[in-house]
């Protein structure tokens, strides 16, 4: 398995371990976290990361937020993003595509699910 390193953004501690459960299934072992969308961004500028998986609905700074300040920063928008989401309404799926978010999952995910979005980043 390539050596890709992997931040995942998520409010909620049960989603945050069970995407961190998924990964390590999967093979992934370079992963961090981040319980809300400023301690990602703190991260995001301080370490190297290849892939951000957030969660769209956070306090504070949110995850569509977050990946706007990550787009305007030459540094941060090389970072592949998949978007974790409970919204499925069709205006709030343009606006994941119109930022430019590479994948976007909708909550509940299966591990198969998550695996698939990863490997279409093309990151080998």
């Amino acid at each position: 398995m390539a050596r890709i390193k992997i931040l995942i953004a998520d409010d909620s501690n049960t989603m945050r371990q069970l995407t961190l459960q998924t990964l390590r299934a999967l093979g992934y072992r370079e992963l961090d976290e981040a319980r809300d969308g400023r301690q990602a961004l703190m991260k995001l500028n301080t370490y190297h990361y290849d892939v951000l998986v957030t969660d769209w609905n956070m306090p504070g700074l949110n995850g569509f937020d977050l990946v706007k300040i990550m787009k305007s920063d030459e540094r941060l928008s090389r970072i592949k993003v998949i978007m974790l989401t409970s919204e499925t309404s069709l205006y709030k799926v343009k606006q994941i595509v119109e930022l430019g978010i590479n994948e976007y999952i909708c909550k509940p995910f299966s591990p198969d699910m998550l695996a698939k979005k990863i490997s279409r980043l093309n990151l080998i």
